[in-house]
């Protein structure tokens, strides 16, 4: 069979491979005991129809709702609007819904 890295890769996932690392995007320190945090991201704006968004400015809209326990807010491709913001969240209650989210 194929290995993955025999597969064509798109120019941005080319990127994220580059020298055996997964290149996330997030910017982590390591304090003295090897326990590593996630502190930033190196891109931190999402350019949707001309608009600067921010995705951290999304993630405190959403993780100060009382149901969400924490959120990620990322850019992805979006064929009308260049890029659109998604946002991935974990809740402790399962009554939460996407409207209740919405603006």
């Amino acid at each position: 069979g194929k290995k993955f890295s025999d597969l064509p890769l798109s120019e941005e996932t080319a990127k994220a491979l580059a020298g055996g690392w997964l290149h996330t995007g997030d910017i982590v320190v390591r304090d003295a005991s090897g326990l590593m945090r996630i502190v930033d991201r190196a891109k931190d704006m999402v350019i949707v129809s001309g608009f600067n968004v921010y995705p951290s400015e999304i993630e405190a809209v959403i993780t100060a709702h009382p149901k969400v326990v924490e959120c990620a807010a990322i850019g992805v491709p979006d064929a009308e609007s260049g890029e659109r913001v998604k946002a991935f969240v974990v809740t402790g209650d399962p009554s939460l819904t996407e409207e209740e989210l919405r603006p």
